[in-house]
């Protein structure tokens, strides 16, 4: 018998114990009144697969009662706990995630099982542009309250507003994205869509945002659109509302300027009809789009590529002229 049939073997009875729960001593109560699920475990096996397992053990957090430890996880759904239990005993996740690999994810960084938080990324980073188009504005939701703890899906839903933004705001769940995500979404630099476009989803969002407001603003009293004004006020410093073209202004924005703060108000007034008029506001900076990138640089931008390029020519090329700002 050979070393890594002995290796099969004992792995095959570890992964029995998931199934064949003899002298378990952990009792683990999951969701929540009608819907609490009872799993049974071993404390030895929790341990060993996780930290968080490992530290709620040893700190004497856990409540004994009788000979079972009882753990209480009402926040979690038994069918994402049936998965997350599978991996712990046997390494493998089994049946289709799709559907809850979002609170997956969650339960397996909050459990700390790096191995599967790793694997779940990537798994979300491979589904296709229809996995994207319904779950899209739930995952941008979920990763805007957990900036900076699963940095490739915080990539990724980047790269999905300044590439295909659409697939997130043509999307039926995109009215339901709460402040915080759709403000890191308007704070992006590269977004592919136009400033006036922004500014007509920000109202409709507001809009849908107050189940009081009627979708018809003709028929808004002044007690409505103060209303609106406060949901989308703390959006509004992040419009680059000086980058639309005049008629953009005209029709869009003028009609809803008492949406706006009357210093902006005035000086967008005033830019748009002198346009050397000296403005009180900060003007933000056109957003910048795909073309402005090379090689998937933020840094790198065509207009410094080419000015290399001529540099690395020893300038035998004419200097290639930049009309664009820096």
């Amino acid at each position: 018998m050979s070393c890594q049939t002995l290796s099969n073997k004992f792995l095959e009875d570890i992964n029995n114990l998931y199934d064949i729960t003899d002298d378990y001593n952990v009792k683990i109560q999951v969701g929540k009144d009608s819907e609490m699920e009872i799993f049974q475990a071993h404390s030895v096996i929790l341990r060993a697969r996780s930290k968080y397992f490992h530290s709620a053990f040893s700190s004497n957090l856990v409540k004994k009662e009788g000979d079972f430890y009882i753990f209480k996880k009402p926040n979690v759904t038994s069918i994402v706990f049936k998965i997350i239990l599978k991996y712990i005993y046997t390494g493998t996740i089994l049946g289709n995630i799709e559907n809850n690999i979002i609170e997956l994810l969650l339960v397996a960084n909050e459990m700390e099982l790096h191995e599967l938080v790793e694997y779940l990324q990537q798994c979300i980073i491979n589904f296709n542009n229809d996995w994207i188009e319904l779950n899209g504005v739930k995952l941008y939701d979920f990763i805007s309250h957990h900036k900076d703890v699963f940095p490739k899906l915080q990539e990724l839903c980047n790269n999905i507003m300044s590439q295909k933004p659409k697939l997130l705001i043509d999307s039926n769940e995109f009215w339901g994205l709460d402040d915080e995500a759709l403000l890191s979404m308007i704070q992006l630099d590269y977004l592919e869509m136009k400033e006036v476009e922004i500014w007509d989803n920000l109202i409709k969002w507001g809009i849908a945002k107050n189940s009081t407001l009627n979708s018809d603003m003709k028929t808004w009293s002044v007690k409505e659109y103060d209303i609106l004004k406060e949901t989308i006020s703390k959006f509004i410093q992040h419009i680059r509302f000086f980058q639309m073209t005049s008629q953009e202004y005209y029709c869009k924005v003028r009609p809803l300027s008492k949406l706006l703060p009357k210093e902006l108000e005035e000086d967008l007034l005033s830019h748009y009809i002198v346009p050397e008029y000296k403005l009180a506001t900060k003007v933000l900076l056109p957003r910048k789009t795909q073309n402005d990138k090379i090689f998937d640089s933020t840094i790198l931008t065509r207009k410094y590529f080419n000015l290399i390029s001529y540099w690395i020519d020893n300038g035998q090329e004419k200097l290639p002229k930049f009309t664009e700002s820096v």
